[in-house]
């Protein structure tokens, strides 16, 4: 479900350099929907990170509306339960080592690299095949 956001997303902030969208759903929502914290049982979690030009000159407030702009149906009609996220510009990812998402190990289920070829030297596929995060960056 996750996945229908990434193009919204791309479009609305291009050029997008980096775009993590993990599910971090932990079924919390189920218990807000029994006493009317949350709108769905079925809402999911997100945690996104993004980096984009687009953000220059933008304080952290206006980067997340800009987010959540797009997002809105899905928060709105309770099918996102909740969104973390981090809305930074190419330099201060740069400058935060790269780091492929919002948590450390955590892979992404949904991952779009504009402009890139390679993924961030922080992603390792292990064994399993799974998307691994080895960064120790205080930034995640």
């Amino acid at each position: 479900m996750l996945d229908k956001h990434a193009a919204p997303l791309m479009n609305a902030l291009s050029p997008v350099t980096w775009l993590c969208i993990t599910d971090a759903t932990d079924g919390h929502a189920v218990e807000g929907f029994a006493d009317g914290r949350a709108l769905s049982a079925e809402g999911l979690e997100a945690l996104i990170l993004v980096v984009s030009s687009r953000f220059e000159r933008k304080s952290l407030i206006q980067r997340q509306r800009m987010v959540n702009t797009v997002l809105r149906d899905d928060l709105t009609d309770g099918s996102l339960h909740s969104v973390r996220m981090k809305c930074l510009t190419p330099a201060q990812w740069e400058g935060a080592g790269r780091p492929p998402s919002l948590r450390p190990g955590a892979p992404c289920t949904v991952h779009v690299s504009a402009g890139r070829n390679e993924a961030p030297p922080t992603i390792q596929d292990n064994d399993s095949g799974e998307a691994k995060c080895e960064s120790k960056c205080e930034f995640c």
